[in-house]
């Protein structure tokens, strides 16, 4: 009895005893694109496939023995990623400390952020040389200051003793080109003719204002110039003899004097004989105290000296005790 057995190998063998090799056949196993290089663009958020373009045509190719057509056998993708890293060509009008007068987005990303920005600008002088990422749209002027020049006749304008004459422009109506701007004006220069009563004014009254025993009490004019300004002042002082000076007296009102327990009001106008009377009391005092065979306190309130001022309750009750044959000094 024959018979006849066919097999598939997935890889070539060699021909064995008994064995016809009757062709060979071909599966393809894999189609895939092979995207790892594009893997770090295509996994970023912030990027985004910009193109894909087919590089390598449509064709058949020998793959293994085997004829295989593509409509493309290699691609290129293109991303578009947001990055960090701005360049701000804008930065020589910023240190010329030139004025930003707009800003717009010129360019959004796919995200919405701004990828390009537009900013305009006012110079006050122009940049030389100007920078090729930044262009010159055109001059314009602005009049920052439009006034007259006083300073030639402060003096004069200032001087209470001095009136404005005459007022006469000495320079036309005309157009006058200022940093490149035409500007008309009716008048560009004036003369102006003052009448003064008196270029210097004097003072009397400088020793009495330094004076500090003078005080100030008014002032009137006496003398007006015809502008109306005034041209002679009086002033009033009101001066001391002599500087003021000041007196301590000792007030001994509402205060209480006891002695052997008899007290009696002392509130009477200050005594100068109060010293002398202290002095007699206490002479009484030690002849009682040699004559008695018993000791015997006497009571003294001490009188403070004060200057115009009421003493207190708690002053009027502070006592001294005086041991017989003892002398308080």
């Amino acid at each position: 009895m024959e018979y006849t057995k066919t097999y598939r190998c997935g890889d070539p063998v060699s021909n064995p005893t008994g064995t016809v090799n009757l062709g060979n056949s071909y599966t393809i196993v894999t189609d895939t694109t092979d995207a790892s290089q594009c893997s770090t663009y295509a996994n970023n958020p912030s990027c985004q496939l910009a193109s894909h373009v087919c590089v390598d045509g449509p064709s058949t190719k020998n793959i293994d023995g085997l004829d295989v057509y593509k409509d493309c056998w290699q691609w290129k993708d293109e991303y578009s990623c947001v990055v960090n890293q701005v360049v701000d060509f804008c930065q020589p009008l910023d240190l010329a400390q030139c004025t930003m007068q707009s800003s717009t987005c010129s360019k959004t990303a796919f995200n919405g952020e701004c990828m390009e920005e537009t900013k305009n600008y006012i110079c006050a002088d122009a940049l030389t040389p100007l920078p090729t990422t930044i262009k010159q749209v055109d001059t314009t002027y602005t009049v920052v200051q439009d006034g007259t020049d006083p300073s030639q006749c402060a003096d004069l304008e200032n001087n209470p003793n001095c009136t404005l004459s005459s007022n006469e422009c000495t320079q036309g109506p005309e157009t006058r080109n200022i940093n490149g701007k035409d500007v008309y004006k009716e008048c560009w220069e004036w003369k102006k003719t003052y009448s003064c009563a008196g270029l210097s004014q004097t003072s009397t009254c400088d020793s009495l204002k330094a004076d500090p025993l003078c005080t100030p009490q008014g002032s009137s004019c006496v003398d007006q110039l015809p502008s109306g300004a005034c041209g002679v002042t009086e002033y009033e002082f009101k001066c001391a003899n002599a500087p003021p000076e000041t007196s301590t007296q000792t007030n001994c009102s509402l205060q209480t004097f006891c002695v052997d327990g008899n007290c009696f009001d002392s509130g009477s106008p200050p005594d100068t004989d109060f010293a002398s009377a202290i002095a007699s009391m206490e002479v009484i005092r030690q002849a009682r105290t040699t004559t008695c065979s018993r000791a015997r306190r006497v009571s003294v309130q001490r009188i403070p000296s004060i200057a115009a001022a009421r003493p207190t309750a708690a002053a009027m009750r502070r006592a001294t005790t005086l041991q017989p044959g003892r002398r308080d000094r």
